[in-house]
């Protein structure tokens, strides 16, 4: 299921780009996380309530606590 997109700067490799995300809901057993990527090492459970304050951009934890949270009340 699609919870929404939106766009925010990004930079990468030193230069400014504009990035566009968007976010989907997957249901899955929560089950021991094995990132493949190792650009991106870490992999967590992470509850609904705290992904806005575990996210690293704050403009990714604003969208996540308009956006998303709303539409995971009624899951």
């Amino acid at each position: 299921r699609e919870l929404g997109s939106y766009s925010r700067p990004g930079f990468r490799y030193a230069l400014p780009e504009r990035k566009t995300i968007t976010l989907l809901l997957f249901r899955s057993p929560e089950a021991t996380l094995a990132p493949l990527d190792p650009a991106n090492p870490e992999a967590r459970w992470v509850d609904a309530e705290s992904v806005a304050s575990t996210l690293s951009n704050p403009v990714d934890g604003r969208f996540f606590r308009r956006h998303v949270l709303p539409l995971l009340d009624g899951r």
